[in-house]
Parts: structure tokens; C-alpha cells; sequence
């Protein structure tokens, strides 16, 4: 009865603790006790001791007598720990929902095995009329927006020889068959980081591809938005390269073992 009690006692410290680190982690370095116990509804005293504790931990730090905290060296190890504990996928699931959220279309992820291209993580768009396609399928080397970002990542003597092997695929009307415009494309993504694809690869769909940053643990891996050309408007398609690439940004420092950070757009 008394470990019971004991364990029930501590949960709400430890709710109220994890509850300090996330206002910390979303404003850092601006909220002191007064800001934090204002913004969580706590009593002060109770702030103060929580906090106390958490500098001791060394989960927050503070670099001044009454400024604002910031997450401590522990905590920031801790959460590398976590980051390398999970696959690429896992980690980057969270920020495919929210793009998916924001952008009303669905997001995939994946990566090239210098043949292929494969699907290994997606948020699909909450819309009723969507794109989508099963995690595991397999798309060709040359295939619009993701074939110029993928390819962006080859030397460019192997790309040429790539496209000298044999005619670009025609998938749709507005497919690039020309080699010289296709490695134009391919140059441009390795520039930019990004490459679109307006209804090249699918008929009626229009994608915007974008590649990580490099992963120490991981080759090449990329993020694309795909929707129907109707919904994925050129506009739409000029705020997806933006959300797209901060997002994919976020994925890479997260699994290089930073902080999980605010997935709010704001």
C-alpha cells in the first residue's frame, strides 16, 4: 500500500516536469519561473521545486540569475540516445503527418538503391480524393520528380550514362524524353534540393520531390508531396517546396540526434 501510494503520489511531478521541459523546448531561454507557473497554471512554489530539481538533473540549464531556462546537456543526450534507437522511418512519421496535415496531400518517403526507388514511410492526405500507394512499392529510376532528385545525388558521368543507355520512358504526354532537358533538370535539383514534376510521371498528377540533408547512419533519402493537379495547383506547388524542404530539414536533425522539435509550422 505504501509503494502504491508512493507511486501515485509522484506521478503528477512527473507529468508537471515533462510539462516544463516542453514550454522550455518551445521557448528557450525566455520563460523563468513567473512565465512558466503563468503559462502551465501551476502555483510558483511548485514550479520553483520542479525546476530546482531539473537543473540539478541537469535537464534545464539557466545562463543567468532570472532569465529564461534552456534544455539541459542530459536531456540533450538522452534524446540523441532516443533518436538513434529508431529507424529513419519511425522518427520521420510524425513530421509526414503534419506535412500531410498542412498541405492536405499525401506525403511519401524513400530512398534509391541506384535501380530503384522505394516507398518506406507516408502520411496520406486527409482529402477525400487522394494519391496514394502501400509502403514497399517500388518505383523506376526515371520517374519525374523523384528520378531528378535521386539522380542529383549520382556523379554526373553516371547519370549521362544512365540516359544514354536507352530512350527516356514516355509515361504521360508531358514526359521529358529528351536526355539534354533531363540532365538539365537533374543539374537543377542537385542545385536547389528539390525538384518538380508537373503530371510527368502520372497522368493528372503533379509532385514535388526533396531531398534530406545528408544522414550520417543512412544513403540518400528523400520526401515528396504528391496530389492531383487540380488541388496540387502551381501556387500549391511553390508552398510545398517551402514546407516540404523546412520539414525535411527538421527529419534530418532529428535523426542526427537533436531534439525533437515543435512540428507547428508557425
Amino acid at each position: 500500500m505504501k509503494e502504491q501510494r508512493k507511486n501515485t503520489y509522484l506521478a503528477p511531478a512527473v507529468a508537471k516536469a515533462f510539462a516544463i521541459l516542453e514550454e522550455v523546448a518551445r521557448e528557450p531561454g525566455k520563460l523563468g519561473i513567473s512565465g512558466l507557473a503563468k503559462r502551465l497554471e501551476l502555483p510558483k512554489s511548485t514550479v520553483h521545486g520542479l525546476v530546482k530539481m531539473l537543473l540539478e538533473l541537469e535537464a534545464l540549464v539557466q545562463e543567468g540569475q532570472g532569465r529564461g531556462f534552456r534544455l539541459g546537456p542530459r536531456l540533450i543526450e538522452l534524446g540523441r540516445q532516443a533518436a538513434r534507437n529508431l529507424g529513419l522511418e519511425a522518427l520521420a512519421q510524425p513530421y509526414l503527418e503534419a506535412l500531410s496535415q498542412e498541405l492536405k496531400e499525401t506525403v511519401f518517403l524513400g530512398i534509391c538503391d541506384g535501380q530503384e526507388i522505394a516507398i518506406t514511410a507516408k502520411a496520406e492526405s486527409p482529402a477525400e480524393w487522394k494519391v496514394s500507394a502501400p509502403v514497399g512499392t517500388r518505383l523506376p529510376l526515371l520517374a519525374g520528380a523523384t528520378a531528378k532528385v535521386f539522380l542529383s545525388t549520382f556523379p554526373e558521368e553516371k547519370v549521362r550514362a544512365l540516359l544514354a543507355e536507352a530512350p527516356l520512358p514516355r509515361y504521360t504526354p508531358r514526359s521529358i524524353t529528351d536526355p539534354a532537358e533531363f540532365l538539365r533538370q537533374v543539374e537543377e535539383a542537385r542545385e536547389r534540393g528539390y525538384a518538380t514534376d508537373y503530371e510527368e510521371y502520372l497522368r493528372g498528377v503533379n509532385a514535388v520531390c526533396v531531398l534530406l540533408p545528408p544522414i550520417d547512419r543512412a544513403g540518400p533519402a528523400a520526401l515528396w508531396v504528391v496530389g492531383f493537379s487540380q488541388f496540387l495547383t502551381p501556387e500549391k506547388m511553390r508552398q510545398a517546396v517551402t514546407t516540404a524542404r523546412r520539414t525535411a530539414e527538421k527529419i534530418a536533425r532529428a535523426a542526427a540526434g537533436g531534439w525533437v522539435e515543435n512540428l507547428s509550422h508557425s
